[in-house]
C-alpha cells in the first residue's frame, strides 16, 4: 500500500509536469525567433594558391598579397545539417571541386546548408570549396553555424522576460527522460529482486545483496513477465538515447523540423524494432543450439546477453543524457569516430562475457565454442555493424 502511494504521488508530480509543459508550448508556439549561432570558425583552415611556391598555403590576411580566390575543405559528415556561414559581395563566385556552384549578384550574408553541398556529390565526405572574387574580395571569414528556434516572454517588466531555448525535439527529450524515469522507478518498487539482478552494479552502493536473486535461478526462468518488462524498458531506454545521439549528429535519417508527435513515433518504432530484435535473438538461440545440440545453454546465453546490455543500456542513457541532450550544460563535442570505437569496444566486450559465461557453463572444445559463436554472435554483429556504417 505505501508503495502504491508513493507511486501515485510521483505519477501526479509528473502529470503536472506533462500539463505545464503543454500550456508553456501554446504560450510561446507564436512568439519564436530564428537565431544564427556559430558552431565553429573556419577561417584558420582557407588556403590559398601561392605562384611561388607553386601550392596551396595557409591563408594569412596581411594585406600585402591581394589573391583573387580562397579555398577551403569542408567536411560534409562532421557538419551535416549545418550551414556554411560568410559575408559575401557582389560578383564573388563559388565553386566546388571545381564545378561553378553560385554567383553572387549583391552584398549580403550567405547561409548555405550543406546538405546542399552532399547532395551534389552524394558519394563524397570532403568537397573542395573555391571562393573566387575578381577584385580579391572574397570572404576572408567563414563558420559553421545552426539555427536556432528562440522564444520570448514579451512582458512591460523588464525582470519577466524569459528567453528560452524551444523546439519540437526539447520538449520530446523532457517529456520521455521523465517517462523513463518514472518506468525504471516502477520497476525498482515491483521487481525489487530482479531490478537489482540485471543493475547488479546497485548492489554495491548497499551494505548486503539480499535484493539480488541466485543467477542460477534466476537463469532457468529467464523468458518469464518480468524478463520480458524488463527488455521493453531497456527498448524504451536504447531507444531514447539513439534519438539522442540521432540530434546530436543530425544523421541523414534525422529530420530536424518535425512535429513532437514524429518525434514520439520514432521513438516508439526504434524501442519496437529492438524488442523484436531481442526475441528474434532468443528464437535462432534455441534453433543453433538445438543444431549443435547444446541446448541446454540456451538459457545461460541469452541470460548473458540480455543482463549485458540492461548494465550498457542504463550506461548509454546516462551518458547520453548528460554528454549529448540539447538542453545539457555539459554538452561534450564528442566526434563520430569515438562513438565507432565504443560501439565497437561494447560488442567485444559483449563477446567476452558470453564465452566466459559458456565456458563454465558446459565443457566443449575450443573449436566448437569458437563455431558456435560465429553464426551466433560474430556473423549478426558484423551484418549489423556494416548496416550502421552504410546508414551514417
Amino acid at each position: 500500500m505505501y508503495r502504491i502511494n508513493i507511486i501515485s504521488k510521483t505519477f501526479i508530480v509528473l502529470l503536472f509536469l506533462f500539463i505545464h509543459l503543454g500550456v508553456f508550448s501554446q504560450t510561446f508556439e507564436e512568439k519564436s525567433v530564428n537565431e544564427l549561432r556559430t558552431i565553429q570558425s573556419l577561417t584558420e583552415q582557407i588556403i590559398v594558391f601561392d605562384e611561388y611556391y607553386n601550392s596551396y598555403v595557409p591563408f594569412i590576411n596581411t594585406g600585402n598579397v591581394n589573391y583573387k580566390s580562397g579555398h577551403i575543405w569542408l567536411d560534409l559528415v562532421k557538419y551535416r545539417g549545418e550551414y556554411l556561414h560568410f559575408e559575401a559581395e557582389k560578383n564573388l563566385a563559388v565553386f566546388v571541386n571545381g564545378k561553378f556552384f553560385r554567383k553572387i549578384t549583391e552584398n549580403k550574408s550567405e547561409n548555405i546548408h550543406v546538405s546542399t553541398f552532399k547532395a551534389m556529390f552524394p558519394n563524397e565526405n570532403n568537397v573542395f570549396i573555391t571562393f573566387y572574387h575578381p577584385s580579391g574580395n572574397w570572404p576572408k571569414e567563414l563558420a559553421i553555424t545552426t539555427i536556432v528556434s528562440k522564444i520570448e516572454k514579451i512582458s512591460t517588466d523588464e525582470s519577466q522576460i524569459l528567453p528560452v531555448i524551444k523546439n519540437s525535439f526539447n520538449s520530446f527529450f523532457i517529456q520521455c527522460l521523465m517517462l523513463i524515469l518514472l518506468l525504471l522507478a516502477v520497476m525498482k518498487m515491483f521487481f525489487r529482486s530482479t531490478f537489482y539482478t540485471f543493475y547488479s552494479y546497485f548492489i554495491y552502493l548497499k551494505s548486503d545483496n539480499r535484493n539480488q536473486v541466485d543467477d542460477e535461478t534466476f537463469i532457468s526462468n529467464i523468458v518469464n513477465k518480468e524478463s520480458v518488462i524488463f527488455i521493453l524498458v531497456n527498448s524504451f531506454i536504447m531507444a531514447f538515447s539513439i534519438m539522442i545521439l540521432f540530434n546530436y549528429y543530425k544523421f541523414n535519417f534525422y529530420f530536424a523540423n518535425i512535429q513532437i508527435y514524429g518525434y514520439w513515433i520514432m521513438w516508439l518504432f526504434i524501442s519496437l524494432f529492438i524488442f523484436i530484435s531481442y526475441l528474434i535473438k532468443y528464437i535462432l538461440l534455441n534453433l543453433f543450439t538445438e543444431i549443435f545440440q547444446i541446448s541446454r545453454i540456451t538459457n545461460s546465453h541469452y541470460f548473458v546477453f540480455v543482463n549485458f546490455l540492461q548494465k550498457s543500456g542504463l550506461i548509454l542513457f546516462v551518458l547520453s543524457v548528460v554528454l549529448f541532450a540539447p538542453l545539457s550544460s555539459l554538452m561534450a563535442d564528442v566526434d563520430i569516430d569515438v562513438i565507432n570505437f565504443v560501439v565497437i569496444f561494447t560488442l567485444i566486450l559483449l563477446l567476452l562475457f558470453i564465452v566466459l559465461q559458456l565456458r563454465t557453463t558446459i565443457a566443449i572444445t575450443n573449436f566448437y565454442l569458437f563455431s558456435y559463436l560465429c553464426i551466433t554472435e560474430v556473423l549478426p554483429v558484423i551484418l549489423i555493424y556494416k548496416s550502421y556504417i552504410a546508414s551514417s
